[in-house]
């Protein structure tokens, strides 16, 4: 069936061998803490290499595109053979065009892996990191319906789910689970769009290992509710605030209030990219159990350096304050920053086979006021050089996993078949032309 599939890359549906090969240098492996303690993780420098086959479905229809990836990687410590590890990962997204008024957008992500094995991607704007010895196995599923209601009006519906089990570690820890619901409705005039948007998050602890000290809440329910408005500035410029409300419960008589705000600024034009966004909310860790009221800044940019040698550049950097909320719904007294930054330039043929790509990261995580065991204080820098590819060749159009950003849809950079788009020009009809996809 792989060879009736892989007999032609033009075809609408096809099945691919993929393959990694990367060495990599890291300053501190396991994420030691910088003011070491007992129990905590030694330091360590070293050179990795990376071995990573994999397989991979993709398929292309007029109104519809999924893509769905296996993994295996292989990472070997040179000099280190004690902490040689290897682990799984699943992805998959795809779009899908129900009627001319209807869009489903569906997500999965599962992995079971080392947090040292997967420091090669920083996560900018995360309340906080755990230690590097810890082996999780995590699962994420998450769907969005959009609705167009006329030409002015839209409606959407969302739901995701998550759940992180600690496999082995120096903490032992309970499973956290997460689930939340939520819906949004938006009002589309010209290049403007207002929009309320409310979810509910309920959050809670599987069986407690004996013996384990369980250090935030077992239950909590967060309820989140925000007004947003959205402009198209031009064709390029785009921009976004958002101004509401979070409620935090832990189910008995706690209760924590917070005002919520936010703000996004998102340019395209044409292969560049770049966007720059900060919010203030509260939300539920999947790492430490822990529920923070957390800001955030994240900027990323991406744009080709040498088109004719397919040659691009990404650079990415998030920063996050975090406070713990305590067993009594007040803001505990330590602070966690999270500093994470990462740069890469590659070489993307349109055969894609292979991608080189070279980059850098950089991670900090500080507490102040205290220290956190299960977040400690550490920094990390990595350095990696990859060659990847896929057999048979193809090029992969982006597959979405979010709702247009801009009013116009104008974020999307590909072709599926899409309901509604609002009009951006007051003389102008709503028509159900095509809509584009952005990754």
């Amino acid at each position: 069936m792989w060879l009736l599939l892989s007999k032609s890359s033009q075809a609408q549906t096809t099945a691919h061998a993929t393959g990694l090969v990367g060495i990599s240098y890291t300053d501190n492996l396991l994420g030691a803490p910088s003011q070491p303690r007992t129990g905590s993780a030694p330091p360590i420098s070293t050179f990795y290499l990376t071995l990573t086959p994999g397989l991979e479905l993709y398929s292309d229809y007029e109104r519809a595109r999924y893509f769905l990836a296996y993994s295996h990687p292989f990472n070997i410590y040179l000099g280190h053979n004690q902490l040689n590890t290897s682990g799984d990962m699943v992805l998959g997204r795809g779009i899908w065009s129900l009627s001319p008024q209807d869009e489903l957008l569906l997500g999965l992500s599962a992995s079971q892996m080392s947090t040292a094995a997967s420091l090669n991607a920083p996560q900018a704007g995360v309340p906080a990191m755990g230690d590097g010895r810890s082996r999780l196995f995590t699962l994420g599923i998450d769907e969005q319906l959009t609705h167009g209601f006329s030409e002015r009006w839209q409606g959407k519906q969302f739901a995701n789910f998550a759940r992180t089990e600690m496999l082995s570690g120096p903490i032992s820890q309970p499973t956290f689970y997460r689930t939340t619901a939520g819906v949004g409705v938006d009002y589309i005039l010209n290049h403007n769009a207002w929009g309320l948007q409310t979810s509910s998050t309920y959050f809670w602890l599987g069986k407690v290992p004996e013996g384990t000290i369980v250090q935030g809440q077992r239950r909590q329910f967060v309820v989140d509710s925000f007004a947003r408005f959205r402009r198209d500035v031009s064709e390029t410029w785009s921009c976004e605030t958002r101004l509401g409300i979070v409620n935090v419960y832990d189910l008995s008589s706690h209760v924590f209030t917070t005002p919520r705000w936010g703000a996004t600024l998102l340019w395209n034009q044409d292969a560049r990219s770049a966007f720059l966004a900060y919010d203030r909310t509260a939300m539920v860790s999947m790492i430490t159990g822990y529920t923070y009221l957390s800001d955030a800044v994240q900027l990323n940019i991406q744009m080709p350096l040498v088109p004719a040698a397919h040659l691009s550049a990404i650079a990415a950097t998030g920063l996050s304050h975090n406070q713990i909320l305590t067993s009594n719904a007040d803001l505990g007294s330590i602070k966690t920053y999270v500093w994470a930054s990462q740069m890469s330039v590659g070489y993307f043929p349109d055969t894609e086979l292979p991608q080189i790509i070279l980059s850098y990261s950089h991670f900090e995580q500080y507490n102040q006021n205290g220290e956190s065991i299960l977040a400690p204080t550490f920094t990390r820098n990595t350095v990696s050089l990859t060659v990847s590819g896929r057999f048979p060749a193809r090029v992969l159009n982006d597959v979405p996993s979010t709702t247009p950003q801009r009013v116009d849809s104008g974020d999307r950079s590909t072709t599926v078949t899409q309901g509604v788009r609002p009009s951006t020009r007051e003389e102008e009809p709503s028509s159900s032309e095509p809509a584009d996809v952005n990754q």
